[in-house]
Formats: structure tokens, C-alpha cells, sequence
């Protein structure tokens, strides 16, 4: 309509996004991001980043412009929170990612996991983005939102949002566990759970007779977690260090976190 403000990508994120995460204790902080601390301990935070689209190019429904929403979650420990995404999203994970790491013990629906890579919309219709942008936050409490409210301490986003393979959070973070074999135990049994299901459906590749080896590698993962924390623990002056540097990480980031959510 004639006089009628264009709706913007990162106003209708804040709209449509808002709606459902104020209420459950998000902050929009501006620009892009909603974020939400739980307990003084976990930072978790929901983005919305345009993507790069070709001069000229269109979907096959004529939409012209695409993004994803990026969540990230980091601890009151992490060396750098992650609060607000950078060019490259360092630390972001798409939403895409979270279903591929969390969902293939359950059963994966590759055709639905097409279908949430990004998110696309007409530049030139309010409608479609309003329409893309409710898509975009029914996958978010489908996929992400779940595991969020299973979040509620350190242990628990570690295993959640943690990969052992390629970690998230620094290894010092585990210093921090009341018990960690216990800990590893259940990542065991996961990452069985994901290696099995991955074999039998065909996945990433992995070959059903290497299963042993691959068994391998997961517990040789797993002995240099605990290894690191044992050895660390031995070491007095070692310990005390990185223990003196994950507080003054919680002393800098509550200054952080006190003014995100003041």
C-alpha cells in the first residue's frame, strides 16, 4: 500500500521470533539476536543472518532473498560468548546443523532436512516473509527449542551442545563436572547410539565393517577427555591456573551478561 513502511528481514525476525521467546525469558538485545541466560551459567541465543544471494537469481517460487536462523549457546565459563554473530557466525550453528547432530539417533527425515537448510522469501511480499519467517520459528521449537529447556546447567549443555569430535567449548570446561566418567559414559552410549543408526541407514559414509574402529576412535576420544581432566587434577599449579582462568572468564562475562539483561 501506497505510504506503507516495507517490513524488514531482522524486524520481522524480532516480530514473529519475539512472540514466542520474551515470554519464556529472551531478550531481544538488538540487531539480530535474542538471547536468554539460565541460572547465571548458560548464555543461549537466537540469530537471524542474511545469506549471500546471486545478483538475478530466484527460487523456483520466485523468492529472491534466503537466510537462517544461527542459535548459539555458551557457557559463563567460555572464553567468548556468544551473544552477537559475526560475518562469519564463528561459534553459530543453522538449525539444519542441530537436527543432523541431535536427531539422527531418533530417526531423520532427509527430506525434511532439506527443506530447513535456509529459509527463502520474495523481497517484493510482506506476506512471504512473514510466512518464511513463522516457518523459520516452527523449526526452532520443533529442532532447537527442545534441547534449550534441556539445557539448564553446565553437564547438560555439554552433552547436549558439545562435540567431542569438534568441541565447541574448551576442554577446561570439564574441569568444572562433578563426575566426569559418569559423564563420558553417557557420551559413549550416545555416540554408539549415532554411529549404529548412521550405519544401518546408510549415513555419512561409514562402513559397517569398520564398526570396530570406529568404536575405537570414540573410546580413544573419550580416554583423552578424561586423561586431561586426571592429569590436570594431579597437577596442582596446573590446575589452580586454568581453574583462576575459568573464574575470571565468569567474573568478565557476568559484567556481560549484567548489562544484557539489567
Amino acid at each position: 500500500k501506497a505510504g506503507e513502511k516495507k517490513l524488514t528481514l531482522n524486524a520481522a525476525f524480532k516480530e514473529v521470533f519475539g512472540e514466542k521467546l520474551i515470554p519464556i525469558g529472551f531478550k531481544f538485545i538488538g540487531g539480530k539476536s535474542f538471547v536468554r541466560v539460565i541460572n547465571n551459567e548458560i548464555i543461549q541465543t537466537v540469530s537471524c543472518i542474511k545469506e549471500t544471494t546471486m545478483g538475478g537469481y530466484f527460487f523456483s517460487d520466485g523468492s529472491d532473498v534466503r537466510y537462517n536462523i544461527y542459535y548459539g549457546v555458551s557457557s559463563i565459563y567460555s572464553n567468548n560468548l556468544l551473544i552477537k554473530p559475526d560475518s562469519c557466525c564463528s561459534g553459530f550453528e543453522t538449525l539444519c546443523h542441530c537436527y543432523i547432530s541431535n536427531y539422527c539417533i531418533y530417526g531423520r527425515n532427509d527430506e525434511y532436512l532439506r527443506q530447513i537448510k535456509e529459509f527463502y522469501f520474495k523481497s517484493y511480499e510482506q506476506k512471504s516473509l512473514l510466512q518464511s519467517m513463522s516457518n523459520a520459528l516452527n523449526v526452532f521449537e520443533k529442532i532447537v527449542l527442545p534441547l534449550f529447556d534441556k539445557s539448564l546447567d553446565l553437564e547438560s549443555t555439554l552433552y547436549y551442545f558439545d562435540n567431542i569430535s569438534v568441541p565447541s567449548f574448551s576442554k577446561a570446561s570439564y574441569l568444572k563436572l562433578d563426575d566426569p566418567k559418569a559423564f563420558f559414559e553417557k557420551i559413549k552410549e550416545r555416540k554408539i547410539l549415532e554411529l549404529e543408526y548412521s550405519i544401518h541407514n546408510g549415513l555419512h559414509q561409514i562402513k559397517p565393517e569398520k564398526y570396530d574402529e570406529y568404536i575405537e576412535i570414540i573410546d580413544n576420544r573419550i580416554t583423552d577427555y578424561l586423561s586431561f581432566i586426571d592429569e590436570t587434577k594431579k597437577d596442582k599449579n596446573k590446575y589452580n591456573t586454568k581453574i583462576e582462568r575459568l573464574n575470571n572468564n565468569k567474573e568478565r562475562n557476568m559484567e556481560i551478561i549484567n548489562q544484557i539483561i539489567k
